[in-house]
């Protein structure tokens, strides 16, 4: 069972930009985790795809570690404009304050509460004009990061901006209803739709793809490693595996231990199920 603790995650946790970056670019930190890795799996026990991620992402997170904060603050948590706040609540609340007892007092009251009007309204109007300069730079940026993202082909994130981007919608929950008109419970509903399901892909029987299945399968490593090649980098995965930028780096030492994994897996269904999320 994998450890979920919190050490655990964070020692497995990295920065994926910079990956990202330093394999799309060659760079020497790209090449010494690299290295890394191939020292690393000379003599090592690996029986799993599922323990070569475990044996890799420590690795992975020492050479890309990804720095806390990281993400990048919306226009209205940033520093310079959370700063006015305390401010002008202090001068809202002073103008909520009533006149002091005696009309010989009133005088000096009404300067007073004129001043701090004044003044309240010059920071409310400075604070205004932050928070939109702030909103400006953040829709350019995200405007940046999108024509990016376009540019590299990474579909990925350009659909984070997109959804950042998009107006806030109510999400509605569609209940299915019996043939008595009744709404459906969850395990209702999810028989249904497996029934469903079997209907509609057990219609008819690919003899191409059966008699393929039964021919004997064996998996090389130069043609593994050629496919690897062709990864993207952008490729989403699960989380407890090891990004696509990492395969397509070290597939030179990543290769041969999947074809020995897939040698070891008789029946095909672990390795196989691997690589299909992979490729």
């Amino acid at each position: 069972m994998p450890d979920r603790s919190a050490a655990a995650q964070v020692q497995t946790s990295f920065d994926l930009v910079h990956l990202r970056e330093a394999v799309g670019a060659g760079s020497a930190e790209a090449v010494a985790f690299s290295e890394e890795v191939s020292r690393s799996l000379v003599g090592a026990r690996i029986d799993t795809p599922q323990a070569l991620n475990e044996h890799v992402l420590p690795i992975l997170a020492r050479h890309f570690p990804k720095a806390l904060g990281q993400a990048r603050a919306r226009p209205w948590q940033h520093h310079a404009l959370q700063a006015r706040y305390p401010r002008l609540w202090q001068l809202r609340r002073a103008l909520g304050v009533g006149p002091p007892p005696g009309l010989h007092r009133l005088s000096g009251h009404v300067l007073r509460y004129w001043r701090l009007l004044v003044i309240y309204q010059r920071e409310a109007r400075e604070a205004k004009h932050a928070s939109r300069a702030l909103r400006k730079q953040y829709l350019r940026d995200e405007l940046r990061q999108a024509e990016n993202a376009y540019q590299r082909g990474d579909q990925k994130g350009l659909f984070e901006v997109m959804r950042r981007l998009a107006p806030k919608q109510r999400r509605a929950k569609v209940q299915l209803r019996g043939e008595d008109g009744r709404i459906l419970s969850n395990a209702e509903e999810l028989r249904v739709f497996t029934e469903y399901c079997r209907g509609l892909f057990s219609q008819g029987r690919c003899v191409a793809t059966s008699s393929l299945l039964g021919q004997p399968f064996k998996l090389e490593a130069d043609a593994l490693e050629q496919h690897m090649r062709k990864l993207s980098i952008y490729k989403a995965v699960p989380a407890h595996t090891l990004p696509p930028a990492v395969w397509k780096l070290c597939r030179q030492a990543l290769a041969p231990v999947l074809v020995q994994l897939a040698d070891k897996d008789t029946g095909g269904k672990i390795v196989s199920k691997h690589l299909a999320s992979l490729l």
